[in-house]
């Protein structure tokens, strides 16, 4: 891993409390939090596979009304702007739950991609990316303990 060059990674987990919707939630806010400086763009899609929690649904309520949707019915999904913390913070909330979420460093490179649950989550990162993304995931449990980490695939 060095250089320029992009590693594709997934999330893995050890221990099933970091696997508790709490735990999924905090994985996700700390991995996008982690990415979000580098991102230039990110989009979600809002019709759930499944019913979401009451906050989840308020913030998929809540990016229909903040942000520009590209398609044609309401919750065919949204544009999300980063650097805007209203919209930001309910990417958030929605993101373990949403069939797809995407970061993108660029119009053609996804930092993150997730369609609704862990076992999803692919990065394409650079080291430096990779190293904040450890360092956020190491936070979490910083005594090794249930740790969520990356594994390069």
């Amino acid at each position: 891993m060095t250089g320029r060059r992009r590693t594709t990674f997934s999330v893995e987990v050890d221990a099933a409390a970091l696997l508790s919707p709490r735990g999924v939630a905090r994985i996700f806010t700390a991995v996008l939090t982690a990415l979000r400086a580098d991102a230039r763009g990110a989009d979600a899609d809002l019709l759930p596979r499944h019913p979401l929690p009451p906050e989840a649904r308020q913030a998929a309520l809540t990016l229909q009304q903040l942000c520009s949707s590209p398609g044609r019915h309401p919750f065919d999904g949204v544009e999300v702007d980063p650097r805007d913390d209203a919209q930001w913070e309910q990417l958030l909330v929605l993101a373990p739950y949403a069939p797809r979420v995407s970061l993108r460093a660029g119009r053609w490179t996804d930092l993150f991609q997730s369609s609704g649950d862990l076992a999803s989550v692919r990065l394409e990162l650079l080291p430096t990316q990779a190293t904040s993304v450890t360092t956020a995931l190491t936070e979490l449990s910083p005594s090794g303990l249930g740790a969520a980490r990356l594994r390069a695939r």
